[in-house]
């Protein structure tokens, strides 16, 4: 058999096989780049406790899993309790007669004070009727049913990824050496470059989920504080949930402010619902557009365009999956691009100022 031909088919081969295992891996992806990544920030913590155990790396990676797990996850399930008991206590809400009644009073004083003025027929829809008001109710019980419905099943999403984490993670922990010194055994790559690519991945993702969380700390704390001055029960809550929120992409705070300012405009707070709809449009939601580029590129390295464009982009073509991943294939890409220029420096220098 001719031999080249044989090695053609090895790596077409292995490029379909890699191609299938990616599609195998896809859902999970963001689950275990997050443990590679959590597994190198901790990686010190854990040679230390490995050497207080006295080399056992089994009980030393599911001790420290244990501790990452209650100083890092129950505070979220604790912030998913205390949705679900706000969610409830609203639908408790709307079912009082004093909530509907504000209602009513409230579509009656759009008509009363000239601001639907015009044509019976445009006013007519704005009237208050007793089969209104029950169809009301039915109509915001459905929505809240289906609400805690999604809730519970984005939670049950979150504590399976989470699941995979941490296994991910453990064996991060435990068998990361071996996991890498595979890897360079079988790259052809000088130790140097295979090096640099694996530390830029590792900084662009740790970047990445840093930049994340202190923009969730950013937005929380500006919500909440504009609550509080506000006067607006819980803002504690309302800066948690507002910081949880703005980890989720697509859904972001506006979950949270822009309920909350209809609600209040319903309640007939409108100075109150007003700053809170204008501070989620004009303040909250240009927090991440304005400061994650610059964030994430100040830590990783990344030009804060590239860092723009790559989420964008990673979210379009992976999905939630996106804002993580995009900025990684970009800085893996630039970190190629440098080893090439390192390695034909002579070649491109000769290409680009030839002699004479």
């Amino acid at each position: 058999m001719n031999k080249n031909f044989a090695a053609f088919f090895l790596f077409g081969l292995l490029i379909l096989l890699f191609w299938g295992n990616y599609l195998l891996f896809k859902p999970f992806l963001v689950s275990i780049v997050l443990a590679l990544v959590i597994s190198q920030l901790f990686k010190k913590q854990f040679q230390k406790l490995n050497l207080c155990l006295g080399h056992r790396p089994s009980l030393a990676s599911l001790l420290l899993c244990l501790v990452i797990f209650i100083f890092l996850f129950l505070p979220l399930l604790g912030i998913a309790y205390l949705t679900a008991a706000e969610i409830s206590n609203f639908y408790e809400k709307i079912q009082s007669e004093n909530w509907l009644e504000n209602l009513s009073v409230f579509t009656r004083s759009l008509t009363a004070d000239n601001y639907l003025n015009g044509p019976e027929q445009v006013a007519a829809p704005w009237q208050i009727t007793p089969e209104k008001i029950a169809s009301l109710q039915k109509t915001l019980g459905n929505y809240l049913f289906a609400t805690i419905k999604i809730f519970y099943q984005s939670a049950s999403h979150f504590v399976f990824m989470s699941f995979v984490m941490f296994f991910s993670l453990y064996y991060f922990f435990k068998d990361g050496n071996l996991f890498l010194q595979k890897i360079k055994k079988i790259s052809p790559l000088k130790d140097a470059q295979e090096e640099k690519i694996f530390i830029n991945f590792i900084n662009i993702a740790r970047a990445t989920l840093k930049g994340s969380f202190v923009l969730a700390i950013i937005q929380g704390a500006t919500l909440g504080l504009a609550f509080w001055l506000l006067g607006i029960s819980s803002p504690i809550f309302w800066a948690l949930l507002t910081a949880f929120f703005s980890l989720i992409p697509f859904i972001g705070t506006a979950a949270v402010w822009l309920p909350v300012g209809i609600f209040l405009l319903i309640e007939g707070s409108y100075f109150q619902a007003g700053a809170v709809i204008l501070l989620g449009l004009v303040v909250i939601s240009n927090i991440d557009n304005l400061l994650r580029p610059l964030l994430v590129g100040k830590d990783s390295g990344l030009h804060p365009l590239l860092v723009f464009f790559s989420t964008l982009g990673g979210i379009a073509i992976f999905g939630l999956s996106g804002f993580f991943i995009g900025p990684i294939i970009t800085a893996l890409l630039l970190s190629v691009l440098e080893i090439y220029q390192n390695e034909f420096k002579t070649e491109l220098d000769n290409f680009n100022h030839p002699k004479q």
